[in-house]
């Protein structure tokens, strides 16, 4: 069998197993010795696991000698437990990881539906208020704006940044954008922009 462990590169747990067995020979074992010279970190996990194979190998012989014992103690992660509850506890275990992998994720909150009808201006009273931490279906109004174009909307923060982009969809009198996003509570401004980049409309928003 070929070592995977080069100087420069970890050794493998399979290769760790063939070695402490004795099954390396030739030009790997040779890679493999020169590699632990090197590598503490390797040296660490052989010594674990020729601690692990030795703690196997007691075990074995325990049982061996006690075998017509019914009842024959098992150490399973440092505590010693009764042969026929090591199944079930196993069992368990694996259940438990098994739910902890694939259960199911906690839904998505509902959209928050924001009207935006109120131009930035000093005062933020007039401004929009929708709840943080959930999508926003922003509606927006487009009095005056000419029809049959495409739009692009903008979410920036209070300072100017950037944080979605996406066009704006006719929904009825109104122009209608999807933010999938979970925004923390701020202010925000949503700028409406006509397809040359030029700004159109801006919105003041306020998540609470």
């Amino acid at each position: 069998m070929e070592a995977s462990s080069t100087p420069h590169a970890h050794a493998s747990q399979e290769t760790l197993e063939e070695y402490v067995f004795g099954r390396l020979t030739g030009p790997a074992l040779e890679s493999l010795e020169t590699h632990l010279l090197l590598c503490s970190s390797c040296r660490n996990a052989l010594s674990e696991l020729e601690d692990y194979v030795q703690l196997m190998k007691a075990a074995a012989l325990r049982f061996e000698k006690r075998k017509p014992s019914l009842e024959i103690p098992v150490s399973l992660l440092g505590v010693r437990i009764s042969r026929p509850l090591v199944l079930p506890l196993l069992a368990m275990l694996f259940a438990g990881t098994l739910f902890l992998l694939f259960r199911p994720s906690p839904p998505a909150p509902p959209p928050a539906a924001v009207s935006l009808t109120a131009f930035r201006g000093v005062d933020l009273s007039n401004s929009a208020h929708a709840a943080s931490r959930h999508p926003l279906d922003l509606l927006l109004d487009p009095t005056g704006l000419p029809t049959g174009q495409p739009y692009r909307v903008e979410l920036v923060t209070a300072f100017g940044d950037l944080k979605w982009s996406g066009l704006a969809l006719p929904a009825g009198e109104k122009m209608a954008a999807h933010v999938n996003l979970n925004l923390p509570a701020g202010v925000y401004w949503v700028r409406l922009r006509s397809q040359d980049g030029r700004l159109q409309r801006e919105f003041g928003l306020r998540l609470d």
